[in-house]
């Protein structure tokens, strides 16, 4: 027999004795390891079951509702109550202009004196015809008493007397007119008219502005407009340092085109006059007091259907997105309302949930404690 079947044939006795090792105990009789346990098949409802996930690990911070002061804050500035242009009745040359800009002026004050020497001499012209036209009415009445007159001589005349009148009140009024008074008390804008200067009948001798009470304007957005009405309280705060108290008195019916803001007046008494036209100022509107939640600005997050809204933690330490109303923003926060009065926020990984999800919690003060730790650990090791 050759030497290779001889080798062929041990070599398959092992390979034999091998794969039925198990069933014969022959591995524990020569000492041998056992075999390596085969990996079960997923398929196998007979295997081990794996060993569940680890919850996602999120941080998170409790938030209670707070009371908030809520107003309506606007960029303005401010005005004249008043301003008046006191106009020319009558046309002529200016010969006085006693005032000048700048100056506190009452309410028919002299602002400018026009020339009356041609009116005067009319007026004499209308008196001497007036007096005529009353001789010949009263001759003309007496004799109408005698018949000696018939009644529409009568009349004739008493309209001649009346026409006489009625030119004399006109020059008188245009007398008047030549003296341009102040219509009202305040401060003389500008310059009036210089002496020499022709007035027309409708040119503008000066202009007066009334600065007691100060009026603070301002424009305010279409979705704060409908929280404020007239009466309400106001401050304002002017960029030289005063600062004024008032109420609104005037609210816009119309939003302007450009911006759609509606313009918002308040008044507020200005003793002395010392606030000026045309100051910056911020104007505050405060509105009824009301509670939210006082939020870092990073916990907002966005839904998939465009809603804004916070990730909060629910019973079971589950995920729910919870979205909010923005009531105002903060240079580093923002007062929402909708949330309960308690409500645990996820304030970081809280893109990477879902809702309903399990996630493993930790409070911020425990995150910040870790996070230090690890900060001192590692400077210690170098």
């Amino acid at each position: 027999m050759k030497l290779s079947y001889v080798w062929a044939f041990f070599i398959l006795a092992a390979v034999g004795l091998w794969l039925g090792s198990d069933q014969l105990g022959l591995r524990e009789k020569l000492g041998l390891p056992p075999k390596p346990a085969v990996i079960a098949d997923s398929s196998d409802k007979s295997a081990t079951p794996k060993q569940p996930e680890k919850p996602f690990r999120v941080v998170v911070k409790t938030f209670s509702a707070e009371p908030r002061a809520a107003n309506v804050s606007v960029r303005g500035r401010t005005e004249a109550s008043r301003r008046v242009d006191a106009r020319a009745r009558t046309i002529g040359i200016v010969e006085e202009s006693p005032r000048t800009e700048g100056d506190l002026v009452k309410r028919g004050d002299l602002l400018c004196k026009v020339d009356v020497a041609g009116r005067k001499a009319r007026l004499a012209e209308a008196h001497a015809a007036l007096a005529s036209a009353q001789q010949d009415f009263q001759a003309s009445a007496k004799l109408k008493k005698s018949n000696y007159a018939s009644t529409a001589k009568l009349a004739t005349d008493k309209a001649k007397a009346e026409a006489a009148q009625a030119t004399v009140d006109q020059i008188e009024r245009d007398i008047t007119y030549t003296s341009i008074r102040a219509p009202i008390s305040g401060i003389i804008e500008s310059k009036p008219a210089e002496p020499g200067a022709f007035l027309q009948i409708g040119n503008v001798c000066a202009t007066i502005v009334d600065l007691d009470p100060v009026v603070v304007s301002g424009m305010v957005s279409e979705r704060d407009i409908s929280k404020i009405r007239v009466g309400m309280p106001a401050t304002a705060s002017l960029v030289t340092g005063e600062n004024l108290e008032g109420t609104v008195h005037f609210i816009s019916p119309k939003a302007s085109v450009e911006t759609r803001t509606f313009q918002v007046e308040m008044q507020a008494p200005n003793p002395g006059k010392k606030v000026r036209d045309g100051v910056t100022a911020e104007l505050v509107i405060p509105l009824k007091a009301d509670s939210g939640h006082r939020l870092p600005s990073s916990a907002l997050t966005l839904h998939d259907n465009g809603q804004i809204g916070v990730s909060i933690v629910t019973d079971g330490n589950k995920v729910k997105f919870a979205p909010v109303n923005i009531l105002s923003f903060g240079r580093d926060h923002v007062w929402t309302s909708g949330l309960p009065d308690k409500v645990t926020v996820i304030m970081v990984g809280q893109e990477y949930v879902l809702d309903g999800q399990t996630i493993d919690p930790v409070s911020e003060a425990a995150a910040k404690t870790a996070a230090k730790a690890t900060e001192n650990t590692s400077g210690t090791a170098q």
